[in-house]
């Protein structure tokens, strides 16, 4: 990645005042290339299959706590 596009997607991403104030805050990401395709490509699976993994979990607590307190309201009604 060349600097001329780093530099247009932090001034596409200084739209946002939230993200400006997070950018100003930080140095410009310096990139270096990497000929180790093998190893980028390993790491990039790697990351995905976390990534999809960690998703997985979020869902499923969330649908466990929904269906928890789903469940407790149920209780709730019929005891009052």
């Amino acid at each position: 990645m060349n600097q001329k596009t780093i530099n247009q997607a932090i001034t596409h991403l200084n739209k946002d005042l939230k993200l400006k104030k997070i950018i100003d805050k930080h140095n410009k990401p310096i990139f270096k290339k990497n000929n180790d395709y093998y190893n980028s490509l390993s790491k990039s699976i790697i990351y995905q299959q976390l990534s999809g993994r960690v998703a997985n979990i979020t869902i499923k607590i969330k649908l466990i706590n929904y269906d928890y307190y789903s469940h407790y309201k149920t209780l709730n009604k019929k005891l009052i």
